[in-house]
């Protein structure tokens, strides 16, 4: 992901930037010997119309030369918005093909800054690059032969500076880059730490660790200002040290040019005229220099974006197939293992359309992993999992998805309205489906009784809803869809036995007969209304062969 890739699809407008820029600095040029006519010739001769004439010519190219840098700037900072945008929704979907274990761990904070604090900085160095860099590189190379042009002595000082301003940038560059490494660093553990309190703030006053956590923040505030502070001392370092090397140069240039003017070898409109150039020539050395930092902050970024864009994809399937499940989803010798030591070993399961099928076993015994295999976030090791007899390998998993229907023990709500949550993924929210939804769930009830109706405001992470009213909500999500499949996975856990009994009568008379597969450890709520009971044990499940509903009820309250 380096600039040039970045502008890639940009680069007529990034040319048209650059040379906009140079060309609004090479307009000046002409004042140059402007100024050196004007105190050599006009001044001395008294000629005030032509001094007049040309004054109005200098104020002329000053303004041609600001609608050019204006316009430059506007081409800059649209190729950048365009290159950078680009990045984003490349580094969104990267990020949808991760493989979930690696969105799920803490390194989730991670791949957040990564996503909004580092592509912000790559767009102030982009910016920086084509808006500033490129254009005073090139102008300062032009405006460099025009003084050789003029004198080449004093064109001489001027570069007798160039050996000591370069040796004192990349002494001066090689620290200020670690110091944004170490700045980046600070800022992704303070802006890690800031989420995990916002998150985790329930957790934090259950367990009386205010203190706990305000020393925590405040080591990292600590961190991320010691870390700041000498970024900025190195960067004030680098400006500091361009400004009095070319100060030093512009006093040579006075020295040199007196000189020359009292032995007769130059005009005091020559010394002026190359003042001026030499002016011009600082404030695009100061433009280059001062775009350094900034470039080397976002190269940094950078570098830990292509780090990102270069890690392996989800590799669980890629097949392209169209599938559906409008007879049976069927498991065949699955075997699946986060470690060492199986989880499930050589499982089978079909279930067909309108079947409920009930899975029972303690937790962790592999039940809501079972169900994420069937969601396809993770691959067998071992066996085949398949949609109506074709094999996950060869389907497009995100269009099988739209046939499967998924409410975990503890969906997720996200900040907005119920609304918002009950048509997450629906292009075109439909009013009626979704009363139907929430009818079938038995979440009607609850949303009647509220202010906004389903235009509540439900909180992060539905923090302002009661844990059975996150599961309900949940689930009218997923019926919404109306699913061939449906997994639930303890979908009773939090309510009591007379919501938990009618929530499974009204499954099990869905109006379009899905398959259902139900987790769940109080199978007294449910396995007397399911078609198939299956125990989950040692990674093999287990038929009820030879064991009755009581006798498991028995065993599960013993």
């Amino acid at each position: 992901m380096s600039y040039l890739r970045l502008y890639s699809q940009s680069a007529r407008q990034v040319v048209f930037a650059v040379f906009s820029g140079v060309l609004q600095s090479l307009v000046l040029i002409p004042i140059i010997f402007l100024v050196r006519i004007c105190f050599d010739t006009f001044i001395p001769e008294r000629a005030l119309t032509s001094l007049v004439l040309v004054g109005a010519l200098m104020t002329a190219l000053y303004l041609v030369s600001g609608a050019l840098l204006l316009w430059s700037r506007a081409a800059t900072l649209d190729s950048t918005r365009r290159a950078i945008s680009r990045m984003r929704l490349e580094l969104v979907a990267k990020i949808q093909d991760l493989p979930r274990e690696r969105l799920v761990s803490d390194e989730a904070a991670h791949l957040h800054s990564l996503i909004v604090h580092d592509t912000e900085r790559v767009s102030m160095a982009s910016a920086a690059l084509v808006g500033q860099l490129l254009p005073s590189a090139v102008f300062s190379v032009a405006l460099g032969l025009a003084l050789l042009y003029m004198n080449w002595l004093l064109f001489l000082t001027v570069i007798a500076v160039v050996p000591v301003l370069t040796i004192a940038m990349r002494w001066i560059g090689r620290r200020s880059s670690r110091r944004v490494e170490e700045g980046r660093n600070a800022f992704e553990r303070f802006s890690s730490g800031v989420l995990f309190l916002v998150e985790r703030i329930d957790l934090t006053r259950s367990q009386s660790a205010e203190a706990v956590e305000r020393a925590r923040q405040e080591r990292n505030i600590a961190a991320l200002g010691k870390a700041s502070a000498s970024m900025g001392l190195w960067s004030s370092a680098y400006t500091i040290a361009q400004e009095t090397v070319t100060s030093v140069s512009w006093s040579l240039i006075l020295i040199v040019g007196g000189i020359a003017v009292a032995g007769g070898a130059m005009s005091v409109g020559d010394v002026l005229a190359f003042s001026v150039a030499a002016m011009m020539l600082k404030r695009s050395v100061n433009s280059l220099v001062g775009a350094v930092p900034t470039i080397i902050e976002g190269g940094s970024s950078v570098e830990a974006l292509e780090a990102l864009a270069a890690e392996p994809a989800d590799d669980a399937y890629r097949g392209e197939r169209l599938g559906t499940l409008e007879r049976e989803l069927a498991m065949a010798g699955v075997s699946f293992s986060y470690g060492t030591t199986p989880l499930l070993d050589h499982l089978d399961l079909r279930l067909a359309t309108g079947q409920v099928a009930v899975i029972s076993g303690p937790s962790g015994a592999g039940k809501t992993t079972l169900m994420h295999l069937i969601l396809g976030y993770y691959k067998p090791s071992a066996g085949r999992i398949m949609a109506d007899g074709i094999a996950y390998d060869e389907l497009d998993l995100h269009a099988l998805r739209t046939h499967i229907g998924f409410v975990a023990q503890d969906p997720v709500v996200f900040a907005g309205t119920l609304m918002d949550n009950l048509t997450y993924g629906a292009t075109e929210p439909d009013p009626s489906r979704v009363a139907e939804a929430c009818a079938l769930a038995g979440a009607d009830e609850f949303i009647k009784r509220l202010r906004g109706g389903y235009d509540t405001i439900v909180g992060e992470g539905g923090a302002l809803l009661s844990g059975g009213q996150r599961q309900r909500i949940g689930l009218a999500r997923a019926l919404y869809r109306r699913p061939s499949v449906l997994l639930l996975d303890e979908p009773t856990s939090q309510l009591d036995e007379r919501l938990a009994s009618r929530l499974i009568d009204s499954l099990r008379n869905l109006p379009w007969h899905p398959a259902l597969l139900i987790a769940s450890h109080e199978l007294g709520r449910v396995a007397t209304r399911a078609d198939a009971v299956y125990e989950l044990r040692d990674g093999r499940l287990l038929t009820q062969t030879g064991r009755t509903v009581d006798d498991m009820l028995s065993e599960a309250v013993a």
